[in-house]
């Protein structure tokens, strides 16, 4: 019995594919470990301090961060972010279970009901330039929210790109504040919905 589970633990062992294994984690650093790098050390630098993006800055210079805030007036902005969000969240939820129901106890018994299927379904193809329109709505500043400014801020600070880097870390931060904090209940949601 002994060897029978030692035979079993090393075969168990040998299913590992390293090289594979290896190559994934070589991939995730990539994609995603470099980009975030390279977007903090731009962040922090001084714009004469460009000559090698991944290198460590000579000079830290917060100052970024407070010339962003300011620049894309960020509180008001997070604010409008906010109240969309809730806002949408709220009629998003009620409209989608009515029109859901709906759609699922009738769809095999009518064609119309089939139709609409297809035709909401079809609405996540949707390009995003006819989706870049949630910008001719708000144009006015003061009702801009921070994707908006973002997309705003960029087309005036091109040049600056220590700024630009900045005012994406701010945007950033709220949302990773809240994945860490509401983690537990999002992965429980996630493996919830894989297993139905």
């Amino acid at each position: 019995m002994k060897k029978l589970s030692e035979a079993g633990g090393k075969s168990g062992k040998e299913r590992y594919n390293w090289p594979v294994t290896i190559l994934l984690i070589i991939g995730v650093l990539l994609l995603i470990v470099l980009p975030l790098y390279m977007t903090v050390m731009i962040a922090i630098k001084d714009p004469s301090d460009m000559g090698n993006v991944l290198a460590l800055p000579k000079k830290l210079r917060l100052q970024n961060f407070v010339d962003a805030w300011n620049l894309t007036d960020f509180p008001r902005k997070f604010f409008n972010t906010a109240f969309i969000t809730v806002v949408n969240l709220f009629f998003t939820l009620i409209t989608n279970s009515f029109v859901a129901y709906a759609i699922t106890r009738n769809r095999k018994k009518s064609k119309f009901f089939n139709f609409m299927y297809y035709y909401l379904i079809s609405a996540m193809f949707i390009p995003f330039s006819v989706i870049m329109l949630p910008l001719v709505l708000l144009s006015d500043a003061k009702q801009q929210t921070l994707q908006l400014a973002q997309y705003v801020f960029k087309s005036q600070f091109s040049v600056d790109y220590n700024l630009a880097f900045a005012s994406y870390l701010l945007v950033l931060a709220p949302v990773l504040l809240v994945y860490l904090i509401c983690q537990k209940w999002i992965m429980n949601g996630v493996v919830a919905g894989a297993v139905k």
